[in-house]
């Protein structure tokens, strides 16, 4: 299963790679975190580690997606920062991709 998620990432990201809007490569990547907490069981602690390690592998900065995470009601919060290099990364609202 885990494959599988991954192959389909890995799909995803070289299509969005190939794309005029660079953001939908961080928003879509935010998305698939999402996806992997809400319907792969995985803890909110895992949600988020798939989340920062993927806002640090990618440069842009402050750029994400709407309703990043929601479970059972409780939706994290869209400014999550994470440190990378004595660096603030920003994972915020933005907007749906287009």
């Amino acid at each position: 299963m885990k494959f599988i998620f991954i192959s389909i990432f890995l799909v995803v990201s070289l299509h969005l790679a190939l794309s005029t809007n660079p953001s939908c490569l961080i928003c879509n990547g935010i998305t698939l975190s999402s996806e992997s907490w809400l319907h792969q069981n995985k803890t909110e602690e895992e949600a988020f580690t798939l989340i920062r390690n993927y806002c640090i592998r990618n440069p842009v900065i402050k750029t994400q997606c709407l309703d990043i995470l929601n479970k059972d009601g409780k939706t994290l919060i869209h400014n999550v920062y994470f440190k990378n290099h004595g660096q603030d990364f920003g994972c915020q609202e933005f907007g749906y991709c287009t």
